[in-house]
């Protein structure tokens, strides 16, 4: 990932999340303003968020999250917020390993299948490495180098310990921002 990226990915997310405290503020705001002043301060508080959402379709467009009317779009930014995230929590936590059906000869023995059943991973095969969905499921579950079980310089967690996916410790980067960040 390059830094040009990660500094517009921190600059769209600066002005995303100062119009999401604008708005909780603004919500407080009302809850608290006396009923006579009420009508003058949700009118004021109106054309400030419009200004507000204004400056960050702005920024939006000027970072290239265009929608098919030309304007600077969360939406679209939100799916490339996800792609980078994604690519980051590869990056940094990189899945070593391979099925090895936890060292059963069925299917419906595996550790996994067990705890979890037939949905709880991907891999079918012996010999399958990690694919998106394994990633996934890491990362949901918010598996990073804080958590799981250390054996030498091998981290686990889903798997048991030395059968299948792991992730080598001596490999673990620290994240350039924030990889569970969402629109």
């Amino acid at each position: 990932m390059e830094i040009k990226d990660v500094e517009k990915l921190n600059i769209c997310r600066s002005v995303i999340d100062a119009t999401r405290n604008f708005n909780k503020n603004r919500s407080d705001w009302l809850t608290i303003t006396p009923d006579e002043y009420y009508l003058d301060v949700k009118g004021t508080l109106e054309i400030d968020r419009i200004d507000l959402i204004s400056k960050m379709n702005d920024v939006l467009k000027e970072q290239g999250f265009i929608d098919e009317n030309g304007n600077g779009s969360v939406s679209i930014f939100g799916k490339w917020n996800d792609e980078m995230n994604d690519i980051e929590y590869k990056r940094c936590y990189p899945i070593s390993g391979f099925c090895d059906w936890c060292g059963e000869n069925e299917l419906k023995n595996q550790y996994c299948v067990k705890k979890y059943g037939l949905t709880a991973c991907t891999s079918r095969q012996r010999g399958d490495v990690a694919d998106d969905a394994i990633y996934w499921h890491t990362k949901i579950s918010k598996f990073d180098n804080k958590s799981g079980r250390i054996i030498g310089d091998k981290r686990y967690a889903s798997c048991p310990d030395t059968h299948g996916f792991y992730r080598l410790i001596s490999e673990e980067r620290e994240p350039l921002f924030d990889i569970y960040w969402t629109v």
